[in-house]
């Protein structure tokens, strides 16, 4: 499962949108959890990841993944 998401601290409470236009990369930690995320490589798969996916691009934010 996705265990930590970090996002930078803002002064003002803000929508969505706004943390996430200010936001260049999302900085994800996660360990690997089957069915959850899976590690094949350099790659990842497993429901979360694929939430995480679906997400990123209906939001619109970019992130990276640290285990």
């Amino acid at each position: 499962p996705i265990v930590n998401i970090e996002v930078p601290p803002t002064q003002n409470q803000v929508s969505n949108d706004d943390v996430f236009s200010k936001v260049e990369v999302l900085k994800i930690a996660t360990k690997q959890t089957d069915p959850f995320i899976i590690k094949q490589g350099n790659d990842y798969t497993g429901f979360s990841y694929d939430l995480l996916v679906y997400l990123s691009e209906k939001v619109g934010f970019q992130y990276e993944i640290f285990e």
